[in-house]
């Protein structure tokens, strides 16, 4: 608990922390449509190489734009 509070604390001060997580939170969110959208797509949980590369770039992009 005492850990919770001061993580709580710290974020409330710190901007660096704050946009790491909503990246984080965003990031984890993309991930997760991605592969449920890809998986209704596959017989196998197998994505290929153009695939990962296509996400990759679609992370990197939102990433950045996001930091502006």
């Amino acid at each position: 608990m005492k850990e919770r509070s001061q993580l709580f604390v710290h974020k409330l001060i710190c901007d660096i922390c704050r946009k790491y997580e909503k990246q984080s939170v965003r990031l984890d969110t993309l991930l997760r449509s991605k592969i449920s959208g890809n998986a209704s797509h596959l017989h196998l949980n197998v994505i290929n190489k153009s695939a990962v590369d296509k996400l990759k770039l679609s992370i990197l992009n939102k990433l950045n734009n996001f930091k502006k």
